[in-house]
C-alpha cells in the first residue's frame, strides 16, 4: 500500500495561505475562536485588496490549530467545534482534517511522597525497600500532538493524508 504524502508547512504554503495557532491550557477559548473565524471568513470578491476590482488571486486559507500537550486537546476540540458551528450558522461549508502525531519530549518525573514504596499492613519484614536511585529530574516520553486543519474549501493533500470531515 503506498504511503500518503508527507504534509508540511512548505507543501501547504505553496498552494494555500496557512495560518497556524498553538492551543495551550492557558489559551482563552473565545479569543482563539474569534481569531480562527476572522481568518476563515468567506472572501467577498468585490472586497479584495485590489481596490475593489475583484481580480485578486488570493490563496485559499487553511487554519491549523495544534495542541502540543495532551492537556490542551480538549480545549482545541472545543475551539474547533465552536468555530464550525459559527460557520454553519453563516451557511459556510467547513472542511476539517485531523492529524495525530507524537513528539519525543522531556516530561518531569513524579515525586514519590514519603511512605510510598513502603510496605502496607501485614507485610512486616518480608519485603525490603531499595534505596533511592538517582534518575534525574525528567524522563523522555512520546507525547501525542493533535493538529486540526480547517478550510472553507477541500484540500486534496490533507484529504489524502488524514481523511476529510465536512
Amino acid at each position: 500500500m503506498p504511503q500518503p504524502p508527507v504534509i508540511n508547512d512548505t507543501t501547504l504554503s505553496a498552494t494555500h495561505s496557512l495560518v497556524k495557532f498553538s492551543i495551550h491550557t492557558s489559551t482563552q477559548i473565545s479569543r482563539r475562536t474569534s481569531a480562527v473565524l476572522e481568518n476563515l471568513q468567506p472572501q467577498d470578491p468585490s472586497n479584495n485588496d485590489n481596490n475593489g476590482t475583484g481580480t485578486g488571486t488570493e490563496k485559499p486559507v487553511i487554519v491549523a490549530l495544534t495542541a502540543p500537550t495532551p492537556n490542551a486537546t480538549n480545549k482545541l476540540i472545543t475551539i474547533v467545534e465552536i468555530a464550525k458551528r459559527e460557520l454553519k450558522a453563516k451557511d459556510a461549508k467547513c472542511f476539517q482534517y485531523n492529524a495525530l502525531r507524537s513528539e519525543l519530549m522531556d516530561v518531569p518525573r513524579a515525586k514519590k511522597g514519603k511512605g510510598e514504596g513502603e510496605g502496607g499492613v501485614g507485610e512486616g519484614a518480608s519485603f525490603e525497600t531499595m534505596g533511592e536511585r538517582e534518575f534525574g529530574e525528567t524522563k523522555k516520553r512520546n507525547v501525542p500532538v493533535m493538529t486540526v486543519y480547517l478550510s472553507l474549501s477541500s484540500v486534496r493533500e490533507l484529504k489524502v493524508a488524514f481523511g476529510e470531515q465536512v
